[in-house]
Order: structure tokens, then C-alpha cells, then sequence
């Protein structure tokens, strides 16, 4: 199924050769140097880049001053690292603002929210990137 037209598969010790990306096998028949490689590209044991349940998030998150304020969305795999921007620029963790991890939830979490923390919120993992909006209740605006 891999050969093509043209293509020739060696067999050393006539058996079929376990083709594997790490391994350039040479042989030396007849005065002739033949090099076989097979080349695989797989993502079988590669942490998933990405999302899931994109729809299901909430976007729009109405917070109330002085209280807690959470953005949430969930990764493919669990081992995908995330970073977390707010009006473009990386957030970092500070006394109330941090980000957590649990199983494929990724959170930033906004302790005590002030008015400056309205905005526009970015969320990257690998290439994808998701966006939240925080408003504050218009109560407390007044």
C-alpha cells in the first residue's frame, strides 16, 4: 500500500523490514549501497492542540465588582498549556488574578474584580485562540 510505481522494498534475511522514522537501514548487495527509509508522521501520543466544546463557552461574562470572576474553557488533551491575554497583552498571576488547571479545564480566575478588569480576554492553546468578554453589572457603575 506505501510502495509506489518505481519503488522497490527490501526485505533483509528475507523478512519484511520494520519500517520506523528513527531507523535508515543500509545494506550492501552486489557492490550497491541501498538506503530504504519509510517515513511515518503520526499524532498517536501527541497531546491534541485546541479546544473542545468551543460552543458550549460561556463568551460574555457579566461580573460584579468585589466578587469572583471566572473564564473557562476546555482543552483536547489534557496536557495542552494554555496562555492566557487580556487586551492582547500575557497575563500573569498576581495577588488577585491566577490561572488553574484541572484535568482539560483551563481557568483564569479574577479575585476581588475592580473596574479595570473589564475587557477583552484571550485564550491560546497551540495555534487555536478563544475570546472572552467580561462587563461589569451596571450597578456598581453608577
Amino acid at each position: 500500500p506505501f510502495l509506489r510505481p518505481g519503488w522497490r522494498a527490501w526485505w533483509p534475511g528475507g523478512r519484511l523490514f520494520p519500517a520506523c522514522s528513527r531507523v535508515l537501514p543500509r545494506f550492501l548487495t552486489n557492490f550497491r549501497s541501498y538506503c530504504v527509509l519509510f517515513l511515518f508522521t503520526s499524532t498517536e501520543g501527541q497531546p491534541k492542540s485546541g479546544f473542545s466544546n468551543k460552543e458550549s463557552v460561556q463568551k460574555e461574562v457579566k461580573a460584579t465588582l468585589s466578587k469572583t470572576a471566572t473564564l473557562t474553557c476546555e482543552v483536547a488533551d489534557a496536557k495542552t498549556e494554555v496562555k492566557w491575554f487580556k487586551e492582547g497583552k500575557l497575563v500573569t498571576s498576581s495577588k488577585t488574578v491566577h490561572a488553574e488547571s484541572k484535568g482539560k479545564m483551563r481557568q483564569l480566575v479574577i479575585d476581588s474584580v475592580e473596574k479595570k478588569d473589564a475587557g477583552e480576554y484571550s485564550c491560546e492553546a497551540g495555534t487555536e485562540k478563544m475570546t472572552f468578554k467580561i462587563h461589569l453589572d451596571g450597578k456598581e457603575m453608577l
